[in-house]
């Protein structure tokens, strides 16, 4: 009968340490799946979606993000295409459409200009054909209305990089060369910018590519950003500029 137990034992110990065995085997694969990607934000990201984690996975990044509707928008801190360090918010006052970009995106490119400038990047780098640069898309959709001249003192176009060339980090360099390529100058209302830290974050992500629209009162007021937008660029975001540039700040 001792017997009995003693091999009753043995068999739970030794189906408990297989377990334990296959355990760590799966753990050590996902492990490695996750360090695949030589960048620490994305190892992190990666190993997020393995184990199922839905919270915000990047802690640069402002405690309401993505930009909430009709709410202030979130402070960034930024470096502009000179080198200068600034706040989002010191646009207060103005309307700002902003856009973030990645380098690499066909879609990025294409609003910038690419269709006139080039493409900025290896050889391989595209450009999307059916989009127009923004600068267009505002004139052709104002010119039989209320007429959006730019530039315009009022407006600023702030283009945030997010992403650089193979999917880095954006830094200064990258404002700097994208605001020569395409020809953005502060004079001209075009703020080219990175984040002094880092936000690349899957959040982060559903903003490329496309456009929100700030009001004076940095409020988010037209959401036309990421690939599936809340609002149409063409008929409801271009023709609330001129609403916004008309408006009384309170």
């Amino acid at each position: 009968m001792e017997l009995q137990k003693v091999y009753k034992y043995a068999y739970y110990v030794i189906y408990f340490l297989l377990a334990l065995l296959f355990f760590l085997i799966v753990l050590a694969v996902m492990v490695l799946e996750a360090n695949k990607n030589p960048d620490p934000q994305k190892r992190f990201e990666k190993a997020a979606e393995i184990f199922n984690v839905d919270r915000k996975l990047n802690a640069n990044l402002p405690d309401v993000w993505p930009p909430a509707m009709n709410k202030l928008y979130p402070e960034l801190e930024l470096v502009d295409q000179e080198g200068a360090e600034f706040k989002a918010s010191d646009l207060k006052g103005k309307v700002v459409l902003v856009e973030y970009v990645d380098m690499n995106s066909p879609v990025s490119q294409a609003y910038s200009g690419a269709k006139n400038k080039g493409t900025l990047g290896g050889v391989s780098q595209t450009y999307d054909e059916t989009v127009l640069p923004i600068e267009e898309t505002i004139a052709t959709e104002t010119k039989f209305t209320e007429l959006v001249t730019l530039p315009n003192p009022d407006l600023v176009m702030l283009k945030i990089i997010i992403y650089a060339e193979g999917g880095g980090q954006a830094g200064p360099v990258d404002a700097e060369r994208w605001a020569q390529h395409f020809g953005f100058t502060r004079e001209g209302g075009v703020i080219v910018a990175v984040p002094k830290n880092d936000i690349r974050d899957k959040k982060t992500d559903s903003l490329i590519p496309g456009f929100q629209l700030v009001s004076k009162e940095f409020e988010l007021r037209v959401d036309s950003a990421g690939v599936d937008p809340k609002h149409n660029l063409r008929f409801r975001l271009v023709p609330m500029i001129r609403t916004l540039l008309d408006a009384e700040v309170e």
